[in-house]
């Protein structure tokens, strides 16, 4: 049971992706409401709500009174994240896509030997890891096609093939000066990178059978109190993991001192790297060790992932 903690991308070494979603931020320009505009130095897009002049956007998000009456609304709201920056916001159903080719590379400046990719839509994902003074220390090549459901002939000529979204690799050489490139290609089809984690491991111990994986829907169900007609308005959905752990019994301690960090900070939960169902980028929601015996404890570690 591996947790990968992220380190923060400040910068892209390289990258093949534009950002250049919208005209950039003037403070020249009147701007009215719907008016879209990005800043690059918090890669960010806003919206504008209230027609303006010279009002920077990221300073007046929260500057509206909704308790007055009438209701002073926000100058500005922030619509999400540039394309190119999609892959670090935290919302892996919120991807960066480019047609054909997705590569970029970074060079963390700090120590790391885990990377993740997360809502992923690509024929190929390929990861090299080159050090200065050693060279090329890592590559390994992804196909994505997912063959686990077919058990047939029948099934070869007549399913739809799937494709894997999640890309885990644990293997990396650890250095603390190398750069990481990520390719991820499709010819003739849009390429997606939901999230992207680079990052260090932490084993806090097994997962065992008897970890469980669902989903948390936040659709809503009304009904008509006069027709009692039902009206479904379709939301979103996050994936949970339930995972059942066992650990020894003396790094019970460190577990738990080592999961407080992030009681409310998103990190990567890896049950197993070769099951994408407990793979699951998000916070936990419970802990619980029991310590079972001086050898072994058993652990349940609640966990939903970030939309």
């Amino acid at each position: 049971m591996i947790v990968l903690e992220p380190i923060t991308i400040t910068s892209f070494t390289s990258s093949n992706v534009p950002e250049n979603d919208e005209t950039e931020w003037d403070s020249t320009t009147s701007y009215v409401v719907g008016d879209l505009c990005m800043v690059v130095a918090e890669h960010k897009i806003y919206e504008c709500q209230v027609d303006n002049l010279n009002k920077y956007p990221p300073d007046y998000l929260d500057d509206g009174d909704p308790d007055a009456d009438p209701v002073v609304p926000n100058t500005w709201k922030e619509v999400s994240a540039t394309n190119k920056w999609k892959m670090f916001d935290n919302k892996t159903q919120s991807p960066t896509s480019q047609a054909d080719d997705i590569t970029v590379s970074f060079t963390p400046g700090v120590l790391f030997n885990g990377v993740a990719l997360l809502g992923v839509s690509a024929e190929t994902v390929t990861i090299t890891v080159t050090d200065p003074d050693d060279g090329e220390v890592y590559k390994e090549e992804v196909e994505m096609l997912d063959y686990t459901a077919i058990i047939d002939y029948y099934q070869w000529f007549f399913y739809p093939m799937v494709k894997k979204t999640v890309v885990v690799k644990l293997d990396l050489p650890a250095y603390s000066e190398a750069t990481i490139e990520i390719q991820l290609t499709d010819s003739g089809e849009t390429v997606e990178l939901g999230e992207l984690i680079i990052g260090t491991q932490k084993d806090i111990g097994d997962a065992v059978f008897g970890t469980s994986v669902g989903l948390a829907d936040y659709s809503q169900k009304s009904v008509d109190s006069d027709t009692g007609e039902v009206t479904l308005e379709e939301g979103i959905y996050n994936n949970t993991v339930d995972f059942r752990i066992e650990m020894d019994s003396n790094k019970v301690y460190d577990v738990r001192r080592f999961l407080a960090q992030y009681r409310a900070t998103p990190v990567l939960y890896v049950g197993h790297e070769d099951y994408e169902a407990t793979v699951i980028y998000g916070f936990y929601k419970d802990l619980s060790i029991v310590i079972s015996n001086v050898a072994i404890s058993a652990c349940s570690l609640e966990v939903e992932e970030l939309s």
